[in-house]
């Protein structure tokens, strides 16, 4: 008698085996079909982080424009930022226009097919020329009016919710670093801030700049100076900073 009950329970212990093997080897497959889809992820994901690590590159902090030398004095929090954006001046005083000379170095490992855009309060403030600055020779861009939109893309920091830009694209290699040159003009007793960002490729600034839900810049840049009409409100731009 005792031999048969373990004999009837190892008989039932056999059927349950059976009965559960159809569903283990399911568990194992799906299990196995995980695996294989994401290593290829894993793979991407190394090689994706490899490819975003910044140059570790020295950024200009000048450059000569004939016989003149060109500090790049300014430059903001880079924080999340691979298209570093310098400029000769913090605040710019003019009566009723300025020269910006500023510097856009790509400190990724690919080749940036940037859009650059200017950021300014209203359209009494205008960029009306953009000038490509190097040793040899001096490249007049083409200004883009970007359709007005906000909402920015996933990595792009704050421009005071501006609408009015004017933009350009250029090409900057890995590790290089472009110069140009703006004219920025508004009305005589007035002053503000405006912003330069750069969209690295691809790029979601064209032609929708700064659209709600445009997703991530492959690369980007920020950069955030102030103008002022002559000493009007130039204490009010970060006193302590004026060197006064």
């Amino acid at each position: 008698m005792p031999a048969q009950g373990w004999s009837a329970k190892g008989g039932d212990l056999d059927a349950l085996d059976k009965k559960l093997m159809p569903k283990n080897k399911k568990i194992q497959t799906i299990i196995f079909i995980l695996i294989l889809a994401l290593i290829p992820y894993g793979i991407f994901s190394y090689v994706r982080s490899l490819i975003n690590t910044p140059l570790d590159i020295e950024i200009p902090k000048e450059f000569m424009l004939g016989d003149a030398k060109i500090a790049l004095a300014w430059t903001d929090d880079n924080t999340g930022e691979n298209l570093i954006i310098q400029s000769d001046k913090k605040t710019y005083l003019g009566l009723n226009q300025i020269e910006v000379y500023f510097s856009i170095t790509n400190t990724t490992k690919k080749t940036q097919d940037a859009d650059i855009v200017f950021w300014v309060e209203n359209e009494e403030v205008k960029v009306g020329e953009i000038i490509k600055l190097s040793e040899d020779k001096q490249a007049k861009l083409q200004i883009t009016r970007f359709r007005q939109g906000s909402g920015g893309q996933a990595n792009s920091k704050p421009v005071n919710d501006y609408q009015t830009n004017y933009g350009f694209q250029d090409n900057i290699q890995s590790g290089q670093t472009n110069y140009y040159r703006a004219l920025l003009s508004y009305p005589e007793n007035s002053q503000g801030e405006f912003f330069i960002e750069a969209f690295g490729n691809p790029s979601p600034a064209l032609p929708f700049a700064r659209r709600g839900g445009g997703g991530e810049a492959a690369a980007y840049g920020h950069l955030d100076p102030y103008y002022a009409s002559g000493l009007v409100g130039y204490w009010s731009f970060d006193g302590p900073d004026m060197g006064w």
